[in-house]
């Protein structure tokens, strides 16, 4: 896979992917299953999946959220 990164003042602005990456990225989001189609322990490892420390920030955006 080849990228090519464009940058104005260091930072970076607008990645450039092959066709067939693009391709790929396309294929992979839309991807999707079903709940009713998730196994026994795709459901554990949901119920007992942790939001890593680094993003904790980002439960402010589940103002309605019970758990």
């Amino acid at each position: 896979m080849k990228i090519v990164t464009i940058t104005k003042h260091g930072s970076k602005r607008t990645a450039l992917v092959s066709v067939e990456e693009r391709a790929r990225l396309k294929r992979r989001a839309r991807r999707a299953i079903a709940a009713g189609e998730l196994t026994d322990q795709q459901i554990v490892a949901l119920r007992e999946a942790k939001v890593p420390d680094q993003h904790a920030d980002l439960d402010c955006d589940l103002t309605d959220w019970e758990r």
